[in-house]
């Protein structure tokens, strides 16, 4: 995304183009959520019953929360989170008040949203020209 501002004071225009660049490589929010919340942390945060959901099926239940519609598991309620976890055979011991204790437990062990995430990743660079207008000549 690029961002263009210019000004003319004093016969001078001044232009500044900010670039911000993000990494696109969407793999790396997914990596990012399984780092902060690997499997036995999560199967323990979220009271997952024993046998309910094996590893594979967590990093396919967090692939499809992310690529279905950029959420993690601290983006739904109650209800959504443990319809979207049954799908993958996933069954909770929690309930609506302990459901809300662990995510406010693994944002304390660094989940971010995805927007976040993201910000954290971009580059901003700014690019200044100056030019005056009266001798036609670019400053430097």
């Amino acid at each position: 995304m690029e961002m263009l501002h210019c000004r003319l004071e004093d016969g001078i225009l001044t232009t500044e183009i900010t670039t911000i660049t993000r990494d696109s490589d969407d793999y790396r929010y997914e990596d990012f959520i399984l780092e902060i919340l690997p499997y036995g942390k999560y199967t323990e945060l979220f009271g997952i019953e024993p046998g309910s959901l094996a590893e594979e099926d967590y990093r396919a239940f967090i692939h499809r929360l992310f690529y279905d519609s950029d959420e993690t598991p601290l983006d739904l309620d109650f209800e959504q989170y443990v319809q979207r976890l049954s799908r993958f055979g996933g069954r909770t011991a929690l309930n609506r008040n302990t459901y809300e204790s662990a995510c406010e437990k693994a944002r304390e062990a660094g989940l971010i949203p995805l927007f976040d995430f993201m910000d954290r990743i971009s580059r901003t660079e700014t690019e200044i020209y100056r030019f005056d207008a009266r001798t036609k000549k670019d400053l430097p």
